[in-house]
C-alpha cells in the first residue's frame, strides 16, 4: 500500500485525491467485513 501511495504522489495526486483512491478500494471490503462481524461470524482480532 505504501508503494502505491508513493506512486500516486509521484504522479502529482494530492493527499485528498489519494484518500479518495484508497477509500474507493477499501470501502466495500470493509463494509463486508463489518457485516460478517455484526452477524457474529467474526468475533474479534487474534
Amino acid at each position: 500500500m505504501q508503494r502505491r501511495i508513493e506512486i500516486l504522489r509521484e504522479l502529482g495526486f494530492t493527499d485528498q485525491e489519494i484518500r479518495q483512491v484508497i477509500w474507493a478500494n477499501l470501502e466495500e471490503p470493509l463494509k463486508q467485513l463489518g457485516k460478517h462481524q455484526d452477524d457474529g461470524l467474526i468475533e474479534g482480532a487474534e
